[in-house]
């Protein structure tokens, strides 16, 4: 996979919308991936799918996301409350 890719969070700035921002390389945007009978908020961030202990909320990702999308995530570090700004990307080729 020819990708460069870089999430980090910094609480105190700019937040990515979990579902229709493009932060997962290869998938697109999560909505296309919600799981059928998920009822999901439209403004959820990244940051609002880690745990207070600093993991991905597997519970939360299995009930919103459909298997596929939670196996892209899966292979992603949890973005860090002590790392720099939201940035993300990747080559086109």
């Amino acid at each position: 996979m020819k990708l460069c890719y870089a999430l980090a969070m910094d609480f105190g700035s700019y937040w990515l919308c979990f579902l229709y921002d493009l932060w997962l390389p290869n998938l697109g945007l999560l909505i296309d991936w919600k799981a059928t009978n998920a009822i999901v908020d439209d403004n959820l961030l990244v940051k609002d799918v880690v745990s207070d202990n600093g993991e991905w909320n597997w519970d939360l990702l299995r009930h919103l996301l459909q298997a596929v999308a939670i196996l892209h995530i899966l292979n992603l570090p949890v973005p860090s409350s002590i790392a720099s700004n939201d940035h993300c990307c990747w080559s086109c080729g």
